[in-house]
């Protein structure tokens, strides 16, 4: 017996916004090419933005734990690119569940057998996960384990991406910049009282206590070399006398960036000392990328929050702690009373910033995917 869902609570009506037809019109028919196959147990309209919350039991905790989960992704254009972000929450075996976030990477050269259909490799990646994996022989191999960690599953699955990958032209494993991944971080409740987490990359995972204390599980692996090209982006702004947002509108000021942005991708992907990327590299488990972390199920704990770093920027004001970002987008998620959306509420922020001043950022907005599981023990 498997764990099993038992409720779903306001499910999500897609609204259909013509705006949201328009790109989930792009997929149609996709799905009968065997490279997209993956792509018929997904509603397109829900790519782009999808709501859902439900109710789920760990089967044999004891005591009993109910897990009520929120989740929530949007894209940053939904009228004109595809999300890359999505979120995956999937029975894993008698009395265990998976919840991850993942963010889509691109690679930093076209993808020439997907480049055709107009799919960028950081959605394909992202989206294959998220819908193929769990018909996949891998998934129900993992599920009859007695013993599973979060991190066995992110190893299998980095084997899986690679297996899958061999299928799509212009991904080459030989040359980093041909290999499209995805930020990750994964977490694995476990009737046994543990829920174990694997993270790469700048994806959030964060815990909350009774007592309101918090604690961020995830280290950002990607932050030193986001940092360096911020740097640059404030050093453009500066010689250009213009704001940081307009960088990005100066041919030449934009091709150093995406310069250098190419240079630290080299730099960093699956690198030792780097940023671990779940792609298919075998670099991501030999360089031992994948962090790991335990954490009890006791009575003491709240609730768990994962999201991708496009949540979280809407909070990041110059000079804010990311310990204090996070409590404000938790906030968020707390007083969202009417159960609506709340990654829009973090639009809003930014869209009162459009030369981000308050805000420093490389973009004015980025895709946003949100977890929040407040656990019940009885």
């Amino acid at each position: 017996m498997i764990s099993k869902w038992v409720g779903d609570i306001n499910k999500f009506e897609a609204v259909e916004t013509l705006q949201i037809a328009l790109i989930a019109d792009s997929l149609k028919g996709l799905d009968e090419n065997p490279l997209f196959s993956f792509l018929k147990n997904n509603q397109p309209e829900l790519i782009q933005h999808n709501l859902t919350r439900k109710t789920f039991v760990l089967d044999g905790a004891n005591p009993k734990v109910e897990l009520s989960v929120f989740a929530e992704t949007l894209a940053s254009d939904i009228s004109r690119k595809l999300n890359e972000d999505c979120f995956m929450v999937l029975p894993f075996g008698r009395g265990r569940i998976l919840v991850a976030v993942l963010d889509g990477a691109s690679s930093q050269k076209e993808i020439s057998g997907l480049a055709p259909y107009g799919i960028k490799g950081s959605f394909y990646v992202s989206h294959l996960l998220e819908s193929g994996f769990r018909d996949s022989v891998e998934y129900g191999q993992l599920s009859q384990q007695e013993s599973l960690t979060a991190g066995d599953v992110m190893t299998a699955i980095n084997g899986w991406i690679f297996k899958k990958m061999q299928a799509i032209p212009g991904v080459d494993y030989g040359d980093a910049l041909a290999i499209p991944g995805m930020a990750a971080s994964f977490l694995l409740f476990d009737a046994n009282g543990e829920i174990t987490m694997a993270h790469v990359s700048d994806t959030y995972a964060a815990v909350f206590y009774t007592d309101g204390r918090l604690e961020i599980l995830t280290p950002n692996q990607n932050e030193k070399f986001d940092r360096k090209t911020m740097e640059l982006i404030e050093k453009l702004a500066s010689d250009y006398g213009c704001s940081l947002a307009q960088v990005q509108r100066i041919p030449e000021a934009r091709a150093i960036v995406r310069a250098q942005i190419k240079e630290s991708f080299l730099q960093k992907i699956n690198k030792p000392g780097g940023c671990g990327i779940l792609n298919g590299m075998p670099d991501l488990i030999t360089n031992k990328l994948i962090f790991e972390r335990k954490i009890k199920i006791s009575e003491e704990l709240s609730r768990v929050l994962l999201f991708s770093d496009g949540a979280l920027l809407p909070y990041m004001e110059s000079g804010i702690s990311v310990e204090s970002a996070v409590r404000n987008l938790a906030d968020s998620l707390r007083d969202n009373q009417s159960n609506g959306s709340v990654l829009e509420s973090g639009v809003a922020r930014l869209e009162s910033d459009p030369e981000f001043e308050a805000i420093p950022r490389h973009k004015h907005r980025d895709d946003a995917t949100i977890i929040e599981i407040s656990l019940n023990k009885q």
